[in-house]
């Protein structure tokens, strides 16, 4: 099984049944483009007698490439629309392999307009949540306020780093002012950049931490609960007390993030998650149930001093 074909047969039905659109474009650039975007085009690969000055680099990231179709499809007269892409690119920065070719890095780029919506960051982190969920992943969103090296075309105040534990897999925000009108494109338009194999990384990561576990014959309950925790606390101490609590238990169970948010300016953040939980012996009643929500809400809040809300 291709592992990485697979992981983006998931991101394209998820974002699919999310309402976007998926193309495909050239990985040749123009410098215009480039430039358009605030990338430098020296970070680029330039293409030795290229049939067209519009095909003379090799592109360094995705979003540049869907600003330009979104320019297209609004001149067609959609105003509300968001498109995706995933495919190779390459920093000239990041010099050869051992088999002297160029490194080359699996993007996903996302943009979304709607010429209406004024919460171009929220809309486009609403998407990164449901593929997030989609893939049973945890992703975190840790605010920026200056410019980053590949996200220039990023607002610093209206965007965010992603993370995945503590591994960085790319950004989410509201395009420049600047950007946007060199693209004819409305302000508040949004965007994410992500590379699908540090994705890759991170499922792969968290299988090998998750043991098998024979599945109960006995109907399984589903519950969600709610976090609110300082906001340096790490998603895996949390997981980690759900998992020793329900172990401790003798329980069958699963569980899937399902979100975290922290408004702006806040000390605190709220962690969300779906358990799934069964005994091996019998059908769990109501004051069984009870009594192990408790023994994870007691110890969150002993343990991290994190409250259920």
């Amino acid at each position: 099984p291709d592992n990485l074909g697979e992981l983006k047969s998931k991101i394209r039905a998820t974002l699919s049944a999310a309402g976007a659109n998926e193309v495909l474009t050239y990985s040749f650039v123009s410098g215009q483009l480039l430039e358009n975007a605030g990338q430098s085009p020296d970070n680029s690969y330039k293409i030795t007698n290229s049939i067209s000055p519009e095909l003379q680099y090799v592109r360094q990231q995705i979003v540049p490439s869907l600003l330009e179709k979104a320019r297209e499809n609004l001149r067609e007269g959609y105003d509300k629309f968001a498109l995706f892409e995933m495919n190779q690119v390459f920093w000239k920065s990041e010099g050869l392999n051992g088999e002297n070719v160029p490194v080359q890095f699996d993007n996903f780029g996302f943009v979304i307009v709607d010429s209406k919506n004024t919460a171009g960051y929220y809309s486009a982190k609403k998407y990164v949540d449901e593929l997030a969920l989609g893939l049973g992943l945890t992703v975190q969103f840790v605010p920026r306020d200056k410019p980053h090296e590949v996200g220039v075309y990023f607002e610093p105040k209206r965007s965010a780093d992603l993370f995945i534990r503590d591994k960085r897999i790319g950004m989410v925000g509201e395009i420049k002012n600047s950007v946007a009108d060199r693209f004819k494109l409305p302000h508040q338009t949004a965007a994410a950049e992500m590379g699908v194999d540090l994705i890759l990384d991170a499922i792969q990561e968290s299988a090998k931490n998750k043991s098998y576990q024979k599945k109960s014959r006995f109907p399984s309950v589903e519950r969600d609960i709610t976090f609110q925790a300082v906001s340096n606390l790490e998603y895996a101490k949390l997981e980690n007390l759900i998992c020793k609590t329900l172990e401790k238990q003798k329980l069958w169970f699963q569980y899937v993030p399902l979100s975290i948010y922290q408004g702006d300016g806040q000390a605190t953040k709220n962690i969300s998650f779906r358990l799934s939980f069964a005994s091996y012996e019998k059908t769990l009643g109501g004051e069984e149930i009870a009594v192990i929500m408790d023994a994870i809400a007691e110890g969150a809040k002993k343990d991290l001093k994190a409250e259920v809300i």
